[in-house]
């Protein structure tokens, strides 16, 4: 596994009250880093819930004053000197979580983590770090398996059943959208009852990326991911054609389709290949581990499923719409062919339907 640095860790206590069953914050406990429970508690949220499905907000720039957005920006500011404690205490003052409800009857923890990590191509060569917050809200047996000063007392502590809420933010990309302006990005994991209200109005998010931008992300996500497995120019067809074929088996059936729904028809289709050592979860890991914005149930429009086998071009001689496997490559004749020296391209091509082959042959002979 590649290494992991925890930066800060704090985990705030909730509390329920006997009358009105509301629960609330209470004094936060800060963690030391270099515990090794700590570091397994960070390696275990890693890989347990960043790497799950999420769905991904947005939050408006610029933040909302005395906001977590604000009070991360200011908090990632160094000439403000807000350590993480404060940046927590801060987000507990002014923004903390107050919850309604008498379900959960044991325990409650609400935990902030930063921490920083290798991804899974880094290289001593060429080294490669992301750097993330994670909040998460812990109910039951997993909220109680902290000690009094707030630190895990163990391994394995994560059961996601008892997960309420999660959600991550990016750190270099929030730091780089307050440089642009920008909107920010935040995802969300899908807890046991869903992403709910409270959870998003915490981040002061507006729900999730739109549809397109999701399928957009991964189909973008596709091309890379061939690209990291170096894949033959037939095992990418293989994957495109069986990944449209899913779809469009959910769209006929009015199913959304789901991220997990793509990783397994790309197993499926590669896992013959015993180099590329493939796992059913291997793309969806793909996503996860770079951090493209797919939310976790999305529809697809019959353009964009086309894009996956068909290219469309718009030429002097009309709209074209041609089958990508028929092209023409290095070590493969096709029927269509690309001179890019030329920029000519060459189509060759039988008509089979009579009424057509007519109506040519009157075209050639006026």
């Amino acid at each position: 596994m590649a290494s992991i640095e925890v930066i800060a860790g704090i985990s705030v206590p909730y509390k329920q009250d006997e009358e009105t069953k509301k629960w609330s914050g209470t004094v936060g406990h800060s963690w030391t880093v270099d515990n090794s429970y700590v570091i397994e508690f960070a390696k275990e949220a890693d890989r347990k819930i960043r790497r799950r499905s999420k769905n991904h907000g947005k939050i408006t720039y610029p933040p909302k004053p005395r906001s977590l957005a604000d009070s991360l920006q200011d908090h990632l500011n160094v000439t403000k000197k807000i350590d993480f404690n404060n940046f927590v205490n801060n987000v507990q003052k002014t923004n903390s979580i107050i919850l309604k409800t008498s379900r959960v009857r044991t325990q409650l923890v609400l935990i902030f983590l930063k921490y920083r990590k290798e991804h899974e191509n880094s290289t001593n060569d060429s080294p490669s770090f992301f750097e993330n917050l994670l909040v998460v809200l812990l109910k039951d047996k997993s909220a109680l398996r902290f000690g009094d000063d707030g630190e895990p007392l163990g391994t394995d502590i994560i059961d996601f059943d008892d997960v309420m809420q999660a959600a991550i933010i990016n750190i270099d990309e929030f730091q780089q959208s307050i440089e642009k302006n920008d909107d920010l990005d935040v995802s969300f994991i899908n807890g046991v009852g869903g992403t709910t209200d409270y959870f998003i109005e915490f981040f002061d998010a507006e729900g999730v990326i739109k549809n397109k931008e999701s399928v957009s992300n991964v189909l973008k996500a596709l091309e890379d991911f061939a690209i990291d497995k170096k894949l033959s120019r037939a095992q990418r067809e293989l994957c495109a054609s069986k990944v449209k074929a899913k779809i469009d088996f959910n769209e006929r059936n009015k199913l959304a389709t789901k991220l997990q729904d793509i990783s397994s028809v790309v197993y499926d289709a590669l896992k013959v290949d015993p180099k590329l050592e493939m796992k059913r979860e291997s793309f969806e890991g793909f996503i996860q581990e770079y951090n493209y914005k797919v939310n976790e149930e999305f529809t697809v429009s019959k353009k964009e499923r086309d894009a996956l086998e068909f290219i469309s071009l718009e030429t002097e001689v009309g709209n074209l719409k041609l089958k990508k496997s028929v092209f023409s490559s290095k070590g493969k004749q096709g029927n269509i062919i690309f001179n890019d020296n030329t920029e000519e391209l060459t189509i060759k091509t039988k008509i089979k339907d009579k009424a057509i082959v007519e109506m040519l042959k009157k075209l050639q002979n006026d």
